[in-house]
């Protein structure tokens, strides 16, 4: 399990807080232009889609590097997809609430624990659902993974807003 931590949760974890910074900090405006404003919002950004994937990418090879835990040859490959898969199981919800009214960055006026539920969870099931196939793991251990996943990233969220990168939980 420390194992799968290390390749999925710390590269992940990571990866996002830079991205948050880079976000903060207005770097790379090039690529802030939303991927569909209409579909869904403007927040899931050109800028996101690219970064997080190479960021997750760079940071599970200086993981590997220290652990050895997977071949170096595959590690930002596998961290590029993780990456990936964690911006592209937002958009379902993203899309879900555009469809709903919800402006980018609110909070729904009903059901506010449904889809804060999902804005905690989309991402760790679409990592934990392409981890599960790309590394051929037991489903306990997704469903461990995918609740520790889902626990950090409560954890940091609160922790982003405190230190301001983040606006809302």
């Amino acid at each position: 399990m420390a194992t799968h931590l290390l390749l999925l949760i710390v590269p992940l974890v990571v990866s996002n807080v830079l991205h948050m910074v880079v976000v903060k900090k207005n770097w790379l405006q090039v690529l802030a232009q939303p991927v569909s404003g209409q579909l869904f919002g403007g927040h899931k950004t050109w800028r996101g889609f690219l970064l997080l994937p190479v960021l997750n990418g760079a940071v599970l090879v200086l993981v590997v590097a220290v652990t050895k835990a997977i071949p170096a040859d595959t590690a930002f490959w596998l961290g590029a997809a993780l990456g990936l898969a964690y911006m592209l199981a937002e958009l379902p919800n993203s899309f879900l609430k555009r469809s709903r009214g919800i402006a980018p960055g609110e909070s729904a006026d009903r059901n506010k624990l449904l889809f804060r539920l999902l804005d905690k969870t989309d991402s760790a099931f679409g990592v934990c659902l392409l981890y599960y196939f790309l590394r051929d793991i037991a489903l306990f251990e997704v469903v461990v993974l995918f609740l520790l996943s889902s626990g950090t990233h409560i954890f940091f969220s609160l922790l982003l807003v405190s230190l301001h990168l983040k606006k809302s939980f």
